[in-house]
């Protein structure tokens, strides 16, 4: 890990002048708290610099160290904590190649009983074979866990080895989506086909 990636970061948002950012990693299961220090480091760097700025971060699910990462992370929380679902259950095992629902669920459920005043956010992605009632249990579930927040985008296969695109869904199922989930409850939405988790947060 670098130790002076939370400087170098800072020096470059300041210089392209944001006010709303995303951190991101890939997974360090290598390390003790899953890399959670350098996402708590980044942020510090961040807040202390940055008059204003507002942070989200998209963290993988800390599944070998999730304690050591929520206590990594305590005292330097961002804005919004997202780690994404990805896709309904039945689909994961095939999708996600060490990610589970059951695991990101547990991640999103700590995360809210740990920092309640921090709004929680996932994504899903469609057209990979789901059905409308997966879906909804998908999001049921996520609302169980205290998730505000919620992106649904269409699947785009990015190479050979994942799994294929199995349906394009119409910009006006994205739109019926999209008033599943204001009347399920969630306060943040964004729906449609090109939406990403970090899209235009």
């Amino acid at each position: 890990v670098d130790p002076d990636e939370p400087r170098r970061m800072t020096e470059a948002i300041r210089q392209l002048g944001l006010k709303y950012l995303v951190l991101t990693s890939v997974n360090r299961d290598d390390l003790p708290d899953g890399g959670a220090f350098q996402f708590a480091a980044c942020i510090r760097s961040l807040r202390e610099n940055i008059e204003d700025i507002q942070i989200e971060i998209l963290t993988p699910d800390f599944q070998y160290s999730l304690d050591a990462s929520l206590d990594a992370l305590a005292n330097d929380l961002p804005d919004v904590w997202a780690h994404n679902i990805e896709v309904v259950d039945r689909l994961s095992r095939k999708a996600r190649i060490k990610g589970s629902h059951d695991a990101t669920l547990a991640c999103l459920s700590q995360i809210k009983e740990r920092f309640p005043e921090v709004p929680t956010k996932s994504g899903i992605m469609l057209g990979m074979g789901e059905t409308d009632e997966e879906v909804i249990e998908t999001l049921r579930l996520l609302l169980e866990v205290g998730v505000s927040h919620i992106t649904m985008g269409q699947y785009l296969r990015p190479t050979p080895k994942h799994m294929p695109v199995k349906e394009f869904i119409t910009p006006a199922k994205f739109e019926e989506w999209d008033r599943v989930c204001e009347e399920m409850g969630f306060e943040v939405r964004e729906i449609h086909p090109y939406a990403r988790s970090s899209y235009q947060s």
